[in-house]
């Protein structure tokens, strides 16, 4: 959802519940994506499109065609023959480089793997067992470990 605070100042709002200021004019968010890419972030894109911007003129301007077709504007210069650059020794040609020395760090190994840009952890429900199903009583409609049998 976005919501517009002044000309150029936007408050983008995501399904989560969570809200980003969006400027515009200065090319920034709060999430700080935008300033480190140069390249509008999912916020960021959202606020351009409310008010009928074309969303790739909100990108910095050395990520264009123009500045790609400057940079090699230049000649560039090809690869040289192969044939013609310098034998290696055949000691260093046939020598073996074993792997770094490395050692485990200490404990459990982690279980859990790192998450990516814009994914929210799943939280457990504990009641729930490693199978995935609510433990449930003796007794019906009451949920929990089960009650010993009198």
């Amino acid at each position: 959802m976005v919501v517009k605070v002044n000309e150029h100042n936007y408050e983008v709002k995501t399904p989560m519940g969570m809200s980003f200021h969006v400027d515009l004019q200065m090319r920034t968010c709060t999430c700080e994506e935008w300033t480190l890419m140069k390249i509008p972030c999912s916020h960021a894109v959202g606020a351009p499109i409310r008010v009928d911007l074309p969303v790739h003129t909100r990108c910095d301007p050395a990520s264009s065609t123009f500045y790609w077709k400057l940079a090699y504007h230049d000649s560039i210069i090809p690869v040289p023959d192969l044939s013609n650059l310098y034998s290696v020794p055949d000691d260093i040609a046939t020598m073996q480089i074993p792997p770094p020395k490395t050692q485990r760090p200490p404990g459990r190994p982690k279980r859990s793997r790192y998450l990516s840009s814009g994914e929210v952890k799943e939280l457990r429900d504990r009641r729930r067992s490693r199978g995935g199903n609510v433990r449930a009583t003796m007794a019906p409609g009451i949920t929990g470990h089960h009650m010993a049998k009198t």
